[in-house]
This record gives structure tokens, C-alpha cells and sequence, in this order.
């Protein structure tokens, strides 16, 4: 793949399977919170294709382009085909403001997921599925030569430093959100319980803080998803493609700046982002929260199958990211989506 020179010119394409003659694009409209993107979908002779264009570009290569051609570098099928992507040089440097990447026909998980809740079957079993195809992702995310983006380091005192400061700025921007005003669509009474649930939570968390950053955990950071979740997952069927289950958007959590976004992290990160997924699932399916438990330990043992625990107590560890994503949840929902600010404040009042 091609890249040309910086000084060339203040824009910058580097291609993958992508040919641009004939396409022919239209609107892709996605039901998606807070979504960042202009989606269209075209075809030529090259095939069928995903164009992104961030609406909000900001300095340095977009992680998800990033991954994506990592990965196919490396023949990870577990993902959507790189088709190519276009930087922009501005005044904060070169910033990625568009992705292509290969169209593929599937059923999101989340869908499955609910609906094998609701049926109260054994439904669970293909979360052990989806675990291994996780844990497959995550063994190839850290493949690269070590000391480079895709290599594995060690989970270190500065890793653990920054973790226990991202959770310390999650507390701070829940905490302003907490003195807004309450959310439209959301009575003044629900606002003020939900505000005394958040608030506690805080002050339990700030606490914790320095119990967290104590712990004796041992284990690799790599570079990872970072918003995984059961709507990141697509069911495809396909001939050409080994994979069942397919990654998307690696965009990382929206919130976050792209230096986080791309920053490595522990994938046990990602396992937590799934853990929470299944919770948000068992809610909406109506089903109790050990539903969601019975789903945790599928998934972790298809996970671990690929990937190994950290040594040390991985564990507490684990129950430190869910608290980390429960707090980024219910941030996330009052800004976005307060009709389900109740499922992050369940696991917080029950976490703490």
C-alpha cells in the first residue's frame, strides 16, 4: 500500500482493496446515539463498500483505519476488508476525515442476543462463540513487533496510573453532568433519584480509587477495541470469510480523545465493555441481571481460550473495568439516551 509523500500535498490517500472508478454511493442511515459519521454505501467492480467521513476530525490517524489496516495486513478475518483511507494535513497536523471499508451483509448480535434472552433457552452457549472470536481479535491486535503500535508491553505502573486517572476525569464529568439540568424527556423526580444514585457513586468510587491502584495484577496491554459491545458484532454468513462473528467500528468510546482511542490498554478492557453489553441486554430483554452472569462466564472461557488471564488478582481487576464502564455509561446516557441512565445506575448501586 502506497502512501504518499506528506509534503505532496495537504491530502494524503492511502489505498487498500478500494478502486474509486464507477462507485456509485447512497445515503446509509444507521439507528446510532450520538453518531459521528456520514455513512454511504456504493459498488463497483472492486465490490461493495462502507464509506465513512468523520463530521469532527481531529489531529492524528483514526484509530479505526488504523486497526483495520493493521489487520488485514496481517489476514485477520474477523473484520470488515480495508478498503482505504484519506488524511488531511490542517493546522493540528495529519488527521484522518474519511474510511472506506468492505460492505458486509449481517445480523447484529445484539439483536440475537435479547432475543435468545427473552426465549430463556440455551441461547447463552454462543457467547462462547463470540469469546473466542474476541479473543482470536485480540491475539492478532497483538501480533506486531514488539515496541511498535501493534506489539504487546507489559501492563505497568504507568498503565495502571493511567487507568486510576481515566476513572478519576469518568468521576469529574459525571459529576458536572450531575449539576445540569435534568435531561429532556426525564420528570424532575426521576432526575433527582438518578442524581443521588450517580452522586454516591462518586463518592464510593473516589474511595476505591486507591484500592484499584493497588492492586496485584500482571498482564500485557495491546492495542484494542475499546467500545466493544454486542452492537460492535455482526453474525455474517458468507463463503469467503471464515469468520462468523465480525468485528466493527473501532472507533473507540466517542467521548474519549484520539490519543486515548489508540492508546494500548489491557484487553480485559474489552471483555468488561461485553460483560456490561450482556447486562444492557438481560435489561432490555426483561430478564434477571444473572442472566447476563450466566452469559459472562460463557463468553470469558471462549475468550480464554485464546487469550491468558493476568496473573495476580485478575479478577478484582475485571469488577474495577465493569465499575469503569458503568460510570462511563450513565455519563453517556444522560447526554444521549436518559431513558436507560437506569441500567448503568443498577450496576452502580449494586457494585458499590
Amino acid at each position: 500500500m502506497n502512501e504518499p509523500s506528506p509534503a505532496a500535498s495537504r491530502i494524503r490517500v492511502v489505498r487498500g482493496a478500494f478502486r474509486p472508478r464507477g462507485v456509485r454511493w447512497s445515503p446509509f442511515v444507521v439507528e446510532k446515539t450520538g453518531s459521528t459519521n456520514r455513512l454511504w454505501r456504493g459498488s463497483n467492480g472492486s465490490g461493495e463498500w462502507l464509506l465513512k467521513w468523520y463530521r469532527y476530525p481531529k489531529a492524528g490517524v483514526h484509530p479505526e483505519a488504523e486497526i483495520s489496516q493493521f489487520l488485514q495486513e496481517h489476514n485477520f478475518e474477523g473484520v470488515a476488508g480495508f478498503g482505504g483511507r484519506l488524511d488531511l494535513n490542517g493546522s493540528q497536523g495529519w488527521m484522518t476525515i474519511a474510511f472506506v471499508q468492505r460492505w458486509l451483509e449481517g445480523r447484529s448480535v445484539w439483536e440475537k442476543a435479547v432475543e435468545a434472552m427473552r426465549s430463556g433457552g440455551t441461547g447463552h452457549i454462543f457467547a462462547r462463540d463470540l469469546g473466542r472470536s474476541v479473543g482470536r481479535l485480540h491475539r492478532a491486535l497483538g501480533s506486531g513487533a514488539r515496541g511498535t503500535s501493534f506489539g504487546v508491553d507489559p501492563w505497568s505502573a504507568e498503565a495502571r496510573e493511567a487507568w486510576t486517572q481515566r476513572i478519576s476525569e469518568s468521576l469529574m464529568r459525571l459529576r458536572g453532568v450531575c449539576s445540569s439540568a435534568c435531561p429532556a424527556g426525564m420528570s424532575e423526580g426521576a432526575w433527582a433519584d438518578a442524581k443521588r444514585l450517580c452522586l454516591a457513586a462518586i463518592q464510593q468510587t473516589e474511595q476505591r480509587i486507591c484500592e484499584l491502584s493497588t492492586l496485584k495484577v500482571a498482564g500485557d496491554v495491546i492495542r484494542i477495541h475499546g467500545d466493544l459491545h454486542l452492537g460492535q458484532i455482526l453474525e455474517v454468513s458468507s463463503a469467503t470469510l471464515k469468520e462468523r462473528y465480525v468485528v466493527v467500528d473501532f472507533e473507540g468510546e466517542p467521548m474519549r480523545s484520539i490519543e486515548e482511542r489508540r492508546a494500548k490498554d489491557s484487553p480485559l478492557r474489552d471483555v468488561a465493555g461485553m460483560f456490561r453489553s450482556f447486562a444492557y441486554a438481560a435489561a432490555v430483554a426483561g430478564v434477571s441481571p444473572q442472566v447476563a452472569e450466566v452469559w459472562n462466564t460463557e463468553f470469558l472461557e471462549g475468550w480464554n481460550e485464546y487469550m491468558p488471564l493476568p496473573m495476580g488478582d485478575w479478577t478484582g481487576f475485571v469488577a474495577g473495568l465493569v465499575l469503569e464502564k458503568a460510570l462511563y455509561e450513565a455519563e453517556y446516557e444522560v447526554r444521549h439516551r436518559p431513558d436507560w441512565l437506569w441500567i448503568p445506575l443498577r450496576a452502580l448501586s449494586n457494585a458499590l
